[in-house]
């Protein structure tokens, strides 16, 4: 008979509600598994039993009430005592709750302890925990995998129906396979961060441990959602990610990535499985055809320059000072801070540290952490193209099966490759299809995330650092509305059919400007600023030739521009920003059009006589201005699409090769350009 500890979290909630079953039994059920098997696993740091029985006491039944979980020791819980698997915290008992338990505590989750991790999640073994390692439930004698490894081992044990971890790089899509569970990283910010202590901020998914997809689907459902007090955090609203699980996957598009089959060091047994399953999805009605990542190659070099450097950031709180571990007997402040931090962390952490400390230091940041940025964005721009053709991406969680205890804990650099497979799509953040795929796969299958959005890397990781943004935007925007009614309402004093001749003649300043920036895009981001340049004195010259009000004051508006096309691009990268500034052209010209129709028809005009507003009834007139004015919307509508498309090629370029330049006078001594310019 099975075990109500070793079901799925759906058909116990389908228990709870025939009223077959309580979470009392249900708990109980966990905790005697956890008094057989956790002496030989070791998945938990804290057990919290007594807490569990008053929670399921008081649980209902439906989503996630009455489920016993567990939480990797990365999340603060108020009044339990959270390590992140760290002598440095072993004393530390937060004052408060973590979000994802808060909604959980608050959907009737019932909590049965906090699970074993790599130090402040900094490994792939679970071996680099502080007190002890825990061990595959399936083999004793191997790796859980990690650094959820704890979080991993209990789901798979039956000491918890489900549970919650990190992935950074594959701490828990990595541990899940090698437990054989369903491991789901989600799109960067969709659960929240908040009460998580971080390891490597800007790569930090909460991420969720499962028997099935169907359970996943639910655990997502009850943890995410927008959070306030996460500055990350999607605004999204929460729905049922479990709604289409029982469509199929008929029509599905399934990318395999052949190239990482062949990679140095993957077993066959690995890439046989994966050639399993992508038969498997064809047998189903998917199409399964070749997808590549060609910059993905680069990711796990960028991933070990991103994630120590701020990992060296965030853990420099860690001081003695504050919380935490705390050393006795200190001469000074700096005494405490060296013996605290030597004393707390452990080999792993201070590797990582003195590696991000090294890429942060003035003479080599722009050398690795910059270059590593510039490869992190490159890879974002991989899954993007992929997105455009496939719904899922089909590949190997890890080179190898759980590898033996200690196997590879001298080799730090053999531990590392353990998550060549698994970084990529964290440096790119969950960046997906605008088509919601169809959730129905296992743990090796990368799922197109619930939403398209642009990958968190900042204007200054693909080299292009704008200011002003805010007061060119506005200016920009106002001298394009200065430029279009003035291209209808302008005429030259004594000539009333000059009126529509000026406007074509302004026409005729936004053609070349176009142009040329047309050209810029086809031939390369080299000359950029020239071609600029050339552009505005050519559109001035034709304006001061003409004689014409509107052609005269029309340049500065368009050399206006001319810095400011890229900011008015509003939403980044994304082809949508496109849209909304030719949108808000086409409502400029617009207005402007009708403002012309509305004087034209107005019986007051023809008293203002040859020194204002000529209105004649000639139709044909303000036919010819309405065109012009579509021919202004036409070519701002080159400039913008041109100079999206030139953004798009220099973001697609590969990087310059890593090299550390020699450091200039005063810069070799280590110390960062932040501590430089606090010193200044």
């Amino acid at each position: 008979m099975t075990e109500l500890c070793d079901l799925t979290a759906h058909e116990l909630t389908a228990r709870l509600a025939r009223g077959d079953t309580s979470p009392a039994e249900i708990l109980g059920s966990c905790l005697a598994r956890v008094d057989a098997v956790e002496e030989r696993v070791k998945a938990f740091l804290t057990l919290t039993p007594d807490l569990a029985r008053e929670q399921a006491a008081a649980a209902g039944a439906g989503g996630a009430a009455g489920i016993p979980i567990a939480l990797k020791d990365v999340f603060t819980t108020k009044g339990i005592r959270t390590t992140a698997g760290s002598r440095i915290l072993e004393p530390y008992v937060p004052p408060y709750d973590c979000t994802p338990w808060v909604r959980l505590s608050a959907a009737g989750s019932v909590l049965v302890g906090k699970t074993n991790c790599d130090e402040f999640a900094m490994g792939s073994s679970t071996e680099n925990s502080a007190y002890f390692p825990t061990r595959n439930p399936w083999e004793l004698s191997r790796v859980p995998g990690g650094s959820s490894g704890g979080s991993a081992a209990a789901v798979a044990a039956g000491e918890s129906v489900w549970a919650l971890g990190t992935d950074t790089g594959g701490s828990v899509r990595q541990p899940a396979s090698l437990c054989g569970i369903v491991g789901l990283k989600p799109t960067y910010g969709l659960i929240s961060r908040y009460g998580l202590i971080a390891f490597a901020s800007s790569l930090d998914h909460v991420s969720t441990f499962t028997r099935d997809v169907r359970d996943a689907a639910t655990l997502l459902s009850a943890v995410a959602g927008h959070d306030p007090k996460d500055s990350t955090s999607l605004p999204e609203p929460v729905r049922d990610y479990g709604a289409g699980l029982e469509d199929g996957v008929r029509g599905l598009r399934v990318g395999i990535l052949e190239s990482w089959m062949g990679q140095e060091g993957m077993e066959p047994g690995v890439a046989a499985r994966v050639r399993e399953a992508a038969d498997r999805f064809v047998a189903l009605g998917a199409t399964v055809e070749p997808a590549e990542l060609p910059h993905a190659e680069y990711a796990l070099s960028a991933y070990y320059l991103i994630a120590p450097a701020e990992c060296s950031s965030n853990l420099a709180r860690y001081d003695g000072v504050r919380y935490g571990h705390r050393a006795a007997n200190a001469r000074d402040v700096v005494d405490l801070n060296m013996r605290t931090r030597g004393e707390g962390f452990g080999d792993e952490v201070k590797r990582r540290i003195v590696l991000g400390t090294y890429a942060l230091s003035a003479g080599y940041y722009d050398a690795y952490y910059g270059q590593a940025q510039k490869v992190r964005t490159l890879v974002i721009r991989d899954f993007r193209a992929a997105w455009e053709r496939f719904d899922v991406l089909l590949c190997p969680t890890s080179p190898s099966v759980a590898f033996p205890l200690g196997a590879k804990t001298a080799d730090p650099l053999s531990m590392y490759l353990c998550d060549v497979f698994t970084i990529p799509a964290d440096l790119a953040g969950g960046d997906g299809p605008a088509r919601r795929p169809r959730l129905r796969a296992g743990p090796r299958l990368r799922c197109a995330p619930a939403h398209a959005r642009g990958g968190r890397v900042s204007e200054s990781a693909s080299g292009s650092r704008p200011g002003g943004v805010g007061l060119v935007r506005w200016a920009s925007l106002a001298g394009l509305a200065v430029a279009v009614f003035l291209g209808v309402f302008s005429f030259d004093r004594g000539a009333p059919e000059a009126w529509s001749e000026s406007v074509g003649l302004a026409s005729l300043v936004a053609g070349p400007f176009g142009l040329a920036l047309l050209a810029t895009r086809l031939r390369g981001p080299g000359r950029r600023e020239a071609v600029w340049l050339a552009a505005g004195v050519l559109a001035l010259v034709i304006g001061v030739l003409s004689f014409s009000a509107v052609v005269v004051i029309a340049p500065p508006a368009v050399v206006i521009l001319i810095g400011a096309v890229r900011e008015l691009i509003a939403f980044g990268d994304r082809p949508r920003g496109t849209l909304v500034v030719l949108f808000a052209f086409v409502l400029l010209a617009g207005a402007g059009a009708g403002m012309a129709l509305f004087l034209r028809t107005d019986p007051r005009c023809h008293a203002i006589g040859t020194t204002g507003v000529s209105c004649t009834s000639d139709a044909i007139t303000w036919i010819e201005t309405a065109l012009s004015i579509s021919v202004w919307a036409f070519a701002f509508a080159v400039i913008t699409a041109a100079l999206a498309g030139d953004r798009r090629e220099q973001l697609g370029r590969r990087p310059e090769p890593i090299r550390p330049r020699t450091p200039a006078a005063g810069e070799g001594n280590g110390k960062s350009a932040a501590a430089k310019e606090r010193g200044a």
